[in-house]
Formats: structure tokens, sequence, C-alpha cells
């Protein structure tokens, strides 16, 4: 069985925005009726599980009871009303995320997408995309935070700048900035993103494993682009990130 498709959404701090961007992505792939740009890898309705990460200091709780994770008062309500099914509420110390975080996991394997809520779950977890969400462009102080936006593929700007100004502090990273939760042109974005954040680094798998000293044949890169059904142009462009040369092109694709 496949695994289903990893997305982290992690912040500088709390009340950030991390809620509003995750359960957007879950609103709009859930929804067989969603009216989003074509996409290789995403594509409506979507079979969808929800994790959120609170930290405790002494007690371990995994649950997707609903009279839990749908009271009015919590985040995974949110998760849920936009149509997470199921949504798994983690409570631990962080010693012991690591095992908690592969049992409910291992509960959502028949999915085909997987949103976590968190930056802790990040240190555990190999996601196909991390999102950082950020309301002042500034390295976090918190080491979790700073942690979670080192390895962030897309930063999502949720603070208060004009279009044109540059946001201070984020350098090397695709950011996006979301304002409204209804503005459906700035959704369209954050899920371009994430599609290709997806055929990126599932191209970089398979470049990876189908190469050698670091080469790889003209033909064995055009069956990659074939099998992912993404542009030739895209595989040359993962390949020179990686320093893979392609050998023996006689077609012009790379």
């Amino acid at each position: 069985m496949n695994r289903p498709l990893i997305f982290c959404v992690g912040g500088e701090k709390s009340n950030v925005g991390k809620t509003t961007i995750a359960a957007a992505i879950v609103r709009g792939l859930a929804s067989e009726y969603a009216n989003i740009p074509p996409l290789r890898f995403f594509k409506p309705p979507l079979r969808i599980g929800a994790i959120k990460y609170t930290k405790t200091a002494f007690y371990t709780s995994v649950t997707s009871e609903p009279r839990l994770v749908r009271r009015p008062d919590k985040d995974t309500a949110i998760y849920a009303a936009a149509g997470a099914e199921p949504v798994f509420w983690i409570q631990s110390p962080a010693e012991e995320l690591k095992d908690v975080l592969a049992r409910a996991l291992e509960m959502l394997a028949d999915r085909d997408l997987v949103i976590v809520e968190g930056n802790s779950p990040i240190e555990f977890l190999r996601p196909d995309g991390i999102i950082f969400v950020t309301s002042s462009g500034r390295l976090p102080v918190k080491p979790s935070a700073l942690e979670a936006r080192k390895k962030a593929d897309l930063v999502v700007f949720t603070g208060e700048k004009d279009d044109g100004e540059p946001i201070p502090g984020i350098s090397g990273i695709p950011v996006l900035r979301f304002s409204r939760r209804d503005n459906l042109e700035e959704f369209d974005r954050i899920m371009i993103a994430m599609d290709e954040i997806t055929a990126r680094k599932q191209i970089a798998t398979l470049l990876k494993e189908r190469s050698a000293d670091g080469r790889i044949s003209c033909t064995a890169a055009r069956g990659i682009a074939e099998e992912l059904a993404v542009p030739y142009a895209l595989i040359g462009a993962v390949a020179n990130e990686l320093k893979l040369k392609i050998k023996h092109c006689e077609l012009g694709c790379f």
C-alpha cells in the first residue's frame, strides 16, 4: 500500500494562522466541488486526515473521538468541519511524540493526504512538504519553530505588508501571502506551490534511485518524466540541483 502524502504546517508562534492555512487546504481538497487549478498530485476529492499536536508536560493521549475532537473550542473541530476524517488530537511530552505520531499515522495509512499541524512533529517525520506560517518574517526564537523554519519548503506570510514590499528575514524559500480565508486566488497559489514541492521531491527521489556515479541516462530521465507526468524541463532542473549529469541525450529534451 502506498503511504499518504504528508504535509506539515508549522509557525513562528501561536495565533499566527497555522490552523487557518491548514484548514483551508483541507476544505479545498476534500470537496468534490473544489474549483482549483489543474494539479498533478492533488486531484479532489481527496481522503484527508489531520493531526493536531499539543505539547504536555506529563501525560500522553491520542484520540480521534468525535465528542473530543469536535468540541467547538478546539482547533481540531475546525479540521473536522473542513472535511478531514479522521482528525487525531495528540497530546504528549516531546520525548514521547515520535512513538505516538507513528501510531496515529498507522491509522491514517488509507488516506490520500495527511495534514500535520505543529512544529515538533517535523523533527520526527519525513514529510512531502513543510509549510511555515509567519506574520513577521523574523527568525523565531523558540527552538522548535526555528528548526521548522529552516526545513520549510514554503513560507506563508500572514502579516500586514503592501504587495510590493519585501518581507524581512526570508530568502531562498518561496513566499506567499495569505490575508483572508475567502481569498480563492491566494489559496490557489498555495495549492500550486504544494504541487510543485511534491513534484520536485518525487523527481529527486527517483533520480537518486536510478542514477549511478552522478549520472543518469536520457532514457531513464525521460521515463521519470512520463511516469510522473511532468515536463522534461522540470526533470532537467531538478537533476541540475542534484548535480546529476543526464548522459546520451539525443533528443535535446534536457
